[in-house]
């Protein structure tokens, strides 16, 4: 059914003033200024860092922190995975963000609850879930995808998504030795998730997203497939796997 959501949660891993703070800031007034009548309510769901939450549009906002948004820690000790494979992953490395994954979709879908929203009323805008500082986060979407929650995933730069530190840390944490699963793990296709493409395409946007199209900014489009080029996402990570230590 396309139905427009009433509610809005917006998530980034952070708040502090930057590039994404200022989109969400544009966002949030778009919205209010779009009033329709309706009783909307805005989450901004983040980190424990919103500096950047001072301008007083954010007001129109309820914000919510969980932690374990925000970046992992940096650990330059942490040691190789021992190559021991199986289905395109390290063995010993399968659970470490997936369950972290798992956790964390669980506290962010009852925060989003407690605040009032719900699968079948509200969409869910995610800024940069694939740039892989944190990589639990795309094992969060998954989840929430699966358990009836639309989401809409916005990248705001390619090139840093193929950064080889953060896929490198990606390939540490979810023990994918493929490209091709790690790219299916950080980019899910699922009825229920959406990407913005920065720029017109002559794609229809995917079903359950097509009353969203209006409330984009202009040039920009909904597609159902992650942007860009999966040859050279691919080529990015077997870069990063073929590294020497």
């Amino acid at each position: 059914m396309n139905v427009t959501p009433t509610h809005l949660a917006i998530v980034h891993s952070h708040f502090e003033p930057g590039d994404v703070t200022d989109a969400v800031r544009h966002h949030v007034a778009r919205v209010r200024d779009r009033g329709d009548g309706r009783d909307r309510k805005i989450v901004l769901l983040s980190g424990n860092r919103v500096a950047g939450l001072d301008d007083p549009i954010f007001d129109q906002a309820e914000t919510i922190q969980i932690r374990d948004l925000d970046h992992d820690p940096s650990d330059p000790s942490t040691p190789s995975l021992p190559d021991d494979r199986f289905k395109g992953f390290r063995r010993a490395a399968t659970g470490q963000a997936s369950l972290a994954g798992r956790d964390l979709y669980e506290r962010v879908d009852a925060a989003l609850r407690r605040a009032g929203l719900l699968p079948d009323n509200s969409l869910i805008h995610w800024h940069n879930a694939s740039l892989g500082k944190n990589a639990a986060v795309p094992f969060v979407v998954s989840h929430l995808a699966n358990s009836g929650w639309r989401l809409l995933l916005q990248i705001h730069d390619l090139d840093a998504d193929q950064d080889p530190v953060n896929i490198r840390h990606l390939l540490a944490q979810t023990g994918a030795t493929r490209a091709s699963t790690l790219d299916a793990i950080r980019y899910p296709v699922h009825g229920n998730i959406a990407y913005i493409c920065p720029v017109a395409t002559d794609q229809d946007p995917p079903r359950r997203f097509v009353t969203l199209a209006p409330s984009l900014p202009e040039g920009a489009s909904i597609v159902g497939c992650p942007p860009g080029d999966s040859a050279s996402r691919e080529a990015a990570v077997n870069d990063a796997l073929h590294a020497p230590d």
